[in-house]
């Protein structure tokens, strides 16, 4: 079964077609064990493609909505659940996605400015936004855990938190730098998994595929690139992968600065596929205030002389054709290392594993892969 909590509030306000969004989520439920996901995908993208648009046209009135809602949809669904059958439940929030809500008790003035973006009132202002939006994602949460707790499901169920990437801050979304590609994965299964427990493995969001289905019983396909990480759940190991492949091709109009990045534990490799390009993403080049609220106080900033500023900008803007950094001892990446002799040896083979990875997954290295290339295709989503 699949819940998308958001929606239960955001559907009432599509033309007040309610009903349609209640029955939408019935024929998820039973085309879910019916096997019929050719339609169901047609019906969900038509359906998505109506409410995003609604959502642009509304978005500035959506907000309180959206700081107001909680998961009704899980709550009912455990509810009905059959208890004799197995349940696989994906809640997906909003938050933090922007917009942010208004700051609700952070201080701007202890609030903590990573040495990458540049320390203004207007970024600090923002900051607390952002972690407002981020503690009203574990307020939701929280009421998905009640509600297995309270439905009987909370003890003898694997719980995983995750997220798809880092927030839309510069050095972060759209970026294949650690605070962009770095997701949260918390796991929380009693009996199984130790509570207050830690690893340093290596592992990717592909990788969650197969361990569910292993952790439900199932044996994964080998053809799959992903594995399963079961046994450091388990605490039967400390490791997983000795390296994971990150990439950004960009969003149509915005991002369209295609890399490729290579990240073992000590250290990162990005290639940069265009860096003669000017980097231009929502942050600096949409008309979301979001991002040019305290985007332009940098620019300010700059414009009046600061150092700071002027280098957090360039850096923002351009790119190098290759970057190595040294993330045990540089975890903040500021400092390049491609072009020091010192580390020669590590980028060559960083370049190789990174090349070897690109032909694995079918690139074609002699043209730069743009965004219209991922969108080309039969599928709907294409369109």
């Amino acid at each position: 079964m699949i819940a998308t909590e958001r929606l239960s509030s955001l559907g009432s306000m599509l033309a007040g077609d309610h009903h349609r969004l209640d029955r939408l989520f019935q024929t998820i439920v039973t085309r879910a064990y019916g096997g019929d996901f050719q339609q169901l995908e047609s019906e969900w993208l038509t359906f998505q493609r109506e409410l995003l648009a609604h959502l642009e046209a509304e978005e500035k009135h959506l907000i309180p909505e959206l700081a107001r809602d909680r998961p009704a949809a899980a709550e009912t669904l455990l509810a009905e659940h059959d208890k004799s059958k197995p349940l696989c439940l994906l809640v997906c929030s909003h938050s933090p996605h922007v917009f942010w809500m208004d700051n609700q008790g952070y201080d701007p003035a202890k609030i903590n400015v990573p040495p990458y973006l540049v320390d203004t009132p207007e970024t600090r202002q923002m900051r607390t936004k952002y972690y407002t939006d981020v503690s009203h994602m574990d307020e939701q949460l929280g009421d998905v855990l009640a509600s297995m707790k309270k439905h009987d499901f909370i003890d003898n169920t694997l719980t995983i938190f995750t997220a798809d990437q880092g927030a839309q801050w510069p050095m972060s979304k759209w970026t294949l730098y650690d605070a962009g590609i770095r997701a949260p994965l918390i796991v929380r299964w009693p009996g199984k998994a130790k509570p207050s427990s830690t690893s340093g493995a290596l592992v990717s969001l592909i990788d969650l595929l197969p361990t569910m289905l292993e952790a439900a019983g199932g044996t994964p396909s080998k053809d799959l690139d992903a594995k399963s990480f079961l046994g450091v759940i388990k605490g039967d190991t400390e490791t997983h992968r000795d390296a994971t492949f990150a990439l950004n091709t960009g969003d149509k109009d915005m991002n369209r600065s295609p890399a490729r990045a290579v990240r073992t534990a000590k250290y990162k490799y990005i290639l940069n596929l265009l860096p003669q390009d000017i980097f231009k993403t929502h942050i600096t080049d949409a008309g979301g205030e979001d991002g040019l609220f305290y985007w332009r106080s940098w620019e300010k900033l700059a414009a009046g002389g600061d150092v700071h500023a002027k280098e957090a900008i360039d850096r923002y803007r351009h790119r190098p054709a290759e970057e190595l950094y040294d993330v045990e001892a540089d975890p903040y990446e500021l400092k390049n290392l491609a072009a020091d002799p010192a580390y020669a040896k590590t980028l060559d083979e960083l370049r190789q594993k990174l090349k070897d990875w690109r032909l694995q997954q079918g690139e074609d290295l002699a043209k730069v892969p743009m965004p219209e290339d991922a969108r080309s295709g039969p599928l709907p989503y294409a369109e």
